[in-house]
């Protein structure tokens, strides 16, 4: 994986963990399962 992703994917791991109780939680909770990393660039 790219060094720009691996970026990318802590950035929006760490705003998952802010509002994952929100709309994202709801709406994309399969994207934000810490086994499909890739998913967490639509966020």
């Amino acid at each position: 994986m790219p060094p720009g992703d691996v970026n990318q994917l802590t950035i929006n791991a760490g705003y998952r963990e802010s509002t994952h109780n929100t709309v994202f939680g709801f709406n994309c909770s399969a994207c934000a399962e810490p086994h499909s990393p890739h998913h967490k660039i639509h966020f």
